[in-house]
């Protein structure tokens, strides 16, 4: 419903979305108001227990702008760290065709290479 509505009167949303957007880049933060959102507990799980509070995650319900101003500020990330060459070679996050899953299956790829040229190979996971 939104987008419709912000389809119809781009013309006249147009500039103060620019606004916005440069503000964004200018003061390097939200405003009170892209910061705001609907929280809702959701059950994990069907089968969990609906009166353990801990079988409930939170949902957050951002607004409109809020979205569009922090998809606009992750690409534009990523557009400037790739084109200076700022992500580390290994970096998933922010990068197009990355994700968890190339971490592990590069981890295992340097794993395996190590231990085909029989070097001793110790692994220590903090955080992935």
């Amino acid at each position: 419903m939104n987008l419709i509505l912000l389809q119809r009167g781009w013309s006249s949303n147009a500039p103060v979305i620019a606004s916005m957007i440069n503000c964004l880049f200018n003061t390097s933060t939200f405003s009170a108001c892209e910061k705001q959102a609907i929280v809702k507990p959701l059950l994990k799980k069907p089968s969990v227990d609906p009166f353990n509070m801990k079988s409930y995650r939170p949902v957050l319900n951002l607004t409109f702008i809020g979205k569009f101003l922090k998809r606009f500020a992750v690409n534009h990330l990523r557009e400037h760290a790739g084109a200076h060459c700022l992500f580390p070679v290994h970096q998933s996050a922010y990068k197009a065709r990355h994700c968890t899953e190339t971490a592990v299956v590069d981890v295992l790829n340097e794993i395996f290479r190590a231990v085909d040229s029989g070097k001793v190979c110790a692994l220590v996971l903090l955080d992935l």
